[in-house]
């Protein structure tokens, strides 16, 4: 049975980086010719760009590489006019696969020395090897998987592999508190009503972007409780962020701010 997966906008960004390194007209500033490997220039360009450690970017490529080579399909959403989904081919798939393969920091199939030669000739020769193909072909099968990647706006992929539930932290701050309301014999009732935020503000921000399309970004803002004082916590910008992860940093900044009052 095939699961989807949903690539993160961080993902999506390192995706959109790769095929930057090899379109004719980059969306993104990157000097891939100033460093020692592909892995390394990729790594370090997207800290860059996105603004994310170096470490960061290096586990978000892992989980990336990941996805692609456990995907049996990939769909990517276009900008407008189009705004709908288009399927991968297989052989942009697979092409797709040499693209991340290229950028991997132990590559199973680009030729050692192929960073210092043309890229794009680099991953034709690779996929000709591979996947067994002409020259010209190979050539147009880059150019438009390059093109959907540096246009999409969103990528799903259909995968065998399992998916692995993401802990949710909501949930493991009202365990935590379980096990400290039980050691402490709180009341029930004070309990109950720590289980819960006060106060709980969505907000939907429309914004056009470059392209001419309008995306929605979402914010949360969460008063946990003001038995003590005004509420307090950190802000916190990412594009992965869920109501209830908000929900969770709030009840542990109200917990903890109490225990120094």
């Amino acid at each position: 049975m095939l699961n989807s997966v949903e690539l993160s906008a961080r993902e999506l960004g390192m995706l959109k980086l790769m095929a930057d390194f090899f379109a004719e007209n980059p969306e993104l500033t990157a000097k891939i010719e100033s460093y020692t490997s592909a892995h390394y220039a990729l790594v370090t360009a997207y800290s860059e760009n996105f603004g994310v450690p170096v470490e960061d970017a290096w586990k978000i490529f892992e989980e990336l590489e990941k996805k692609v080579n456990e995907a049996e399909y990939m769909l990517v959403k276009a900008p407008l006019p189009l705004k709908k989904m288009l399927p991968l081919k297989n052989e942009e798939l697979n092409m797709l696969r040499v693209l991340v393969d290229y950028f991997s920091e132990n590559p199973k199939m680009a030729p050692a020395g192929s960073f210092a030669s043309e890229r794009s000739k680099a991953l034709v020769e690779v996929y000709q090897w591979f996947y067994g193909s002409n020259g010209e072909l190979a050539e147009n099968i880059l150019q438009n998987l390059i093109e959907k990647l540096q246009t999409s706006v969103f990528v799903r992929i259909e995968t065998l592999a399992p998916i692995i539930a993401t802990p949710n932290p909501y949930k493991a701050a009202l365990k935590q508190l379980d096990v400290a309301a039980e050691k402490l014999n709180l009341d029930q009732s004070i309990h109950e009503i720590l289980k819960r935020p006060m106060r709980t503000l969505i907000v939907n921000i429309p914004v056009v972007m470059d392209d001419g399309s309008t995306r929605v970004f979402t914010g949360y803002r969460v008063q946990y409780n003001d038995a003590l004082g005004p509420t307090k916590g950190g802000i916190r910008y990412h594009p992965d962020l869920t109501l209830d992860e908000v929900t969770a940093l709030a009840a542990w900044m109200t917990w903890k701010t109490a225990v120094l009052d």
